[in-house]
C-alpha cells in the first residue's frame, strides 16, 4: 500500500508540490511527498485535468521574491498551512512560459538509483496516462478537500505527473521516492504553492533546511502510519520552483532508513533532467 501525501512536499514529503491517503495491496508504501496529495490512481472527471502538453499564459511577470514557508506549528511541532489565496488582479510581470511538455519530464532510472541502489521506477521508465494528477488527486486526504480544491484552481493549478520509484521493505513499510512536477498559471501560482502547500491531514510535518536549489525551495521531514495500517513510516521532501512549475521530491520508509542528504542528492538529478528538457529556471 502507498499512503499518498498532499502537497506539502507529497507540499511535505511529500510531495510538497507535496499527503492523501490511498490503497492498494497488502504491503504499506508511504506517500510520496507531505507537500503534495497525490493518490495513486487520478480522478478523471476533474476540470483540472492535465493534458500532455499544458500551455502558458501569455508573458506577464518578474520573478517572485522568496518567502519563509507560511506554515504555523501546533503545540506538537507539527505545522499546519493556510490557504492564502492569490491576488490574481496584481501579478508581476513576468517572462514568456513555453509550455511543458508532461511526456518529456520522464526521469532515468539512474536518477534514483545513482543515490539509492535497488529502487525501480513503477512504471518501468516510461510515460504513462496514469501519472497524470489533477487537484482532485491533490485534496484527498486534505481537512476540507472542497476549499482546498477551489484554493488550487484560485491559484492557477493546471495539472501535473507524479513519477514514483519503489525500494526494499523494512519493518512492514515499502520504502519509495516520488517525483512530482506540478503546473501553474503564472510563476506566483507556483511560488504560493511552495510556501503554502496543500497537506493531508495525516502526517506530522516539520521544517528543514532545503538544498540550493531552483529559484526557491523548502524541504521538510514528515512522520505518519502507513494508511490503514498503523505501520509508521518517515520520510523528507525537497520541493523547489522554476518559473511556473513546481517539483517535489520525496523519499519515504521505515523510520530511520533515509536522510535529507539523500533526498537533496535526488532533487539536484531531477532539477538536471527538467533544465535538459528544455525548460527555464529563471
Amino acid at each position: 500500500m502507498r499512503a499518498s501525501l498532499s502537497p506539502l512536499l507529497v507540499v511535505a514529503a511529500a510531495a510538497v508540490a507535496l499527503l492523501s491517503a490511498c490503497g492498494g495491496g497488502k504491503n504499506n508504501k508511504p506517500s510520496p511527498t507531505p507537500a503534495a496529495g497525490a493518490s495513486a490512481a487520478p480522478t478523471r472527471q476533474s476540470a483540472t485535468s492535465a493534458a500532455p502538453a499544458l500551455t502558458p499564459l501569455p508573458a506577464r511577470s518578474s520573478a517572485v521574491a522568496s518567502v519563509a514557508s507560511a506554515g504555523t506549528p501546533g503545540a506538537n511541532g507539527c505545522l499546519t498551512f493556510p490557504l492564502l489565496p492569490l491576488d490574481t488582479s496584481n501579478l508581476p510581470t513576468q517572462a514568456p512560459r513555453p509550455a511543458v511538455q508532461i511526456p518529456q519530464l520522464t526521469l532515468p532510472e539512474s536518477a534514483v538509483t545513482s543515490v539509492l541502489p535497488g529502487f525501480k521506477p513503477d512504471d518501468a521508465g516510461q510515460y504513462n496516462p496514469q501519472e497524470q494528477r489533477t487537484a482532485n488527486d491533490i485534496v484527498q486526504g486534505t481537512a476540507n478537500p472542497q476549499a482546498a480544491a477551489q484554493h488550487l484552481q484560485q491559484i492557477g493549478f493546471l495539472g501535473g505527473r507524479q513519477q514514483g520509484f519503489t525500494g526494499p521493505q523494512r519493518n512492514g513499510a515499502i520504502a519509495t521516492v516520488t517525483v512530482q512536477h506540478f503546473v501553474f498559471n503564472s510563476d506566483a501560482g507556483a511560488s504560493n504553492f511552495l510556501h503554502a502547500p496543500v497537506i493531508s491531514a495525516i502526517p506530522c510535518v516539520m521544517q528543514q533546511q532545503p538544498p540550493s536549489i531552483g529559484q526557491e525551495a523548502n524541504a521538510f521531514s514528515y512522520t505518519a502510519p502507513a494508511a490503514q495500517t498503523s505501520v509508521p513510516f518517515a520520510g523528507f521532501s525537497v520541493g523547489w520552483r522554476c518559473g511556473r512549475v513546481f517539483i517535489n521530491v520525496s523519499v519515504a520508509g521505515a523510520p530511520g532508513l533515509y536522510t535529507l542528504a539523500q533526498t537533496s542528492q535526488i532533487a539536484q538529478k531531477v532539477q538536471a533532467a527538467f533544465l535538459q528538457a528544455g525548460q527555464p529556471c529563471a
